[in-house]
């Protein structure tokens, strides 16, 4: 029986000896700390607090391979971002991290509820969707129509959860601000208003295999498109017809917005010294871009 439990003693202070500790900084006011990655399924597993801003956790089955993301509540709804909001990456293990920002700040005194969401919406819309972080951002939520201007929708949520609306089932149709900026994620209100559509979606008209072709300014290397079929995501490189006409043909919908680049990064986007560095082009058969942020030079 000795021999057993000094067994156990021994094998449980080798697999503590090897399990990695994550530690982290988070921001001010945060209630609780989880984190969730390769090492734990994406399970979100409570940490460990120290003081009001470092928590700390040590996970035998941790390999310092594994990827992960912290999280201020136990879902994807509070997860963390970068300073300005934006999404962050999988982390690689450090043996210090820092938050810089979350989602939505968990508090656990905050019950679910059925909220309802009322709103007005520009001249045009054909229908409105609704996804936030009740999911982690996975789900379109189609809206009830009240009227041309009016939309309204009830989900089991609470007011700490981000949202956006969409008048299409996809990221390239979302909001943006009358000044055609992004919109960072609501925080509830029961009536919001909805200045301005990325694109409007219409079911009468399907997605389907669309051409793009371009002509391009002399001196171009190479071209690229990037638009709202995949939610601006990724960049396809464009076949090269000559020196100044590239086109590609993928399953789109000629609502969608999009715009060109000279070369596999935003750096190299194409400006428009009428429109300034926000326009996006709406579908045509045949487009021209005029003038380069950068020219693409390949390397050798």
């Amino acid at each position: 029986m000795k021999r057993v439990i000094l067994t156990l003693i021994v094998s449980f202070a080798f697999i503590m000896a090897n399990a990695l500790t994550y530690s982290v900084t988070v921001p001010v006011g945060t209630n609780a700390c989880y984190i969730a990655g390769e090492m734990n399924g994406w399970k979100h597993q409570m940490m460990k607090k120290i003081d009001d801003t470092h928590y700390s956790i040590n996970i035998p089955t941790a390999k310092t391979s594994h990827k992960y993301k912290y999280c201020s509540g136990p879902g994807w709804g509070y997860v963390e971002k970068a300073a300005d909001g934006t999404e962050i990456d999988n982390r690689a293990y450090a043996e210090k991290d820092i938050v810089a920002k979350w989602v939505a700040v968990y508090d656990k005194s905050i019950r679910n509820e059925n909220l309802t969401f009322h709103v007005t919406v520009p001249q045009g819309t054909k229908c409105c969707y609704i996804s936030g972080a009740w999911d982690g951002w996975k789900s379109f939520k189609e809206m009830q129509k009240v009227d041309k201007a009016h939309y309204t929708t009830t989900i089991l949520t609470n007011k700490l959860m981000k949202y956006i609306y969409f008048a299409g089932p996809g990221k390239g149709y979302g909001e943006i601000t009358a000044t055609s900026d992004w919109v960072d994620g609501r925080t509830y209100s029961a009536n919001d208003v909805v200045a301005k559509w990325l694109a409007v979606y219409d079911k009468s008209v399907p997605d389907a295999f669309i051409t793009y072709t371009v002509t391009v300014p002399e001196g171009t290397n190479g071209c690229y498109i990037v638009g709202g079929w995949d939610g601006w995501n990724s960049i396809k490189k464009m076949n090269k017809k000559d020196q100044r006409h590239y086109s590609i043909t993928f399953r789109s919908n000629k609502a969608l917005t999009y715009k060109y680049l000279s070369g596999p990064d935003v750096k190299f986007i194409e400006k428009d010294p009428d429109k300034g560095d926000r326009f996006a082009r709406s579908y045509s058969a045949n487009d021209e871009v005029l003038l380069w942020n950068a020219i693409w030079t390949p390397k050798k």
